[in-house]
């Protein structure tokens, strides 16, 4: 499952945040511009990949119920 995650005001930096029910967020991973891109604290199965500075998106190797972002 791909996760989009686009913007049109020429930032350079994305943020991905996961939110489980009852907890604050928690970054995952973020991106400080194209083809630069950090881990967080993650989760095994979530990857992101940056080519375009209008866009961030998130995947989602094998998504399953408990899993948010």
């Amino acid at each position: 499952m791909i996760l989009e995650c686009s913007q049109n005001m020429s930032h350079l930096s994305m943020f991905w945040y996961q939110q489980d029910p009852g907890e604050g967020p928690r970054l995952i991973h973020y991106s400080t511009d194209v083809r630069s891109t950090t881990r967080g604290n993650v989760p095994e199965g979530y990857s992101v990949f940056r080519n375009k500075k209008e866009n961030f998106p998130l995947t989602l190797e094998s998504a399953s119920t408990n899993q948010t972002s």
